[in-house]
């Protein structure tokens, strides 16, 4: 109260103003949010990244690419899709193929009523969950586009239904219901994917 030059009146109306009955059971959840909140800082785990990286050279990750490969050089027409971060991932990609020759979009639009026909998805989420992006892919597979998937879990529903889905591992990381997973792993698969070799 003398800090802020106010009586003791005044921040023990605002304390219970905030739900709290007294100024002690303020002061104890002030210090439990504190605690948890400082528990709650990650420090980035650069060695999982690498780690991740380095398994996309094994024979697993070369069958799914070379797979994915030939879906995308037996169609013409390439559109990327993602929510969020994802969603600037796949503009990316979209430019990264179009630099490499390869006429390829980006749709963030879950009301499709178009001819799919003669097209590949590739879809990116770090989840698999995001029901926007579902309700995409749904609607462009109704509509005859194959499905190509690049997420972090490879058991959830964009990557059961896709018709190739490349999974990559590393651990997912929230913080207060932000996604914070490094989208390094999607930028590297898409890059091996526009590559010729």
């Amino acid at each position: 109260a003398d800090k802020v030059q106010v009586s003791t009146t005044v921040i023990l109306n605002y304390v219970k103003k905030m739900g709290y009955k007294s100024f002690k059971e303020f002061k104890l959840a002030y210090r439990l949010q504190e605690r948890k909140s400082r528990e709650s800082k990650r420090i980035y785990d650069d060695k999982q990244v690498i780690g991740a990286l380095i398994q996309l050279d094994n024979e697993y990750y070369q069958e799914k690419l070379h797979l994915a490969k030939v879906m995308i050089g037996n169609h013409n027409n390439l559109i990327f899709t993602g929510v969020g971060n994802s969603g600037l991932i796949g503009a990316y990609g979209a430019r990264i193929f179009s630099s490499a020759g390869k006429y390829a979009n980006v749709i963030n639009d879950p009301f499709i009523n178009a001819s799919m026909e003669d097209t590949v998805i590739i879809a990116l989420s770090i989840s698999g969950k995001t029901p926007e992006l579902l309700r995409i892919v749904e609607s462009c597979k109704t509509f005859g586009a194959c499905i190509i998937s690049i997420t972090a879990n490879m058991k959830s529903p964009l990557a059961l239904m896709s018709d190739i889905s490349i999974p990559y591992f590393l651990k997912i990381d929230n913080i207060d219901q932000i996604d914070l997973t490094s989208q390094i792993l999607a930028v590297a698969i898409i890059e091996r994917l526009a590559r010729n070799d």
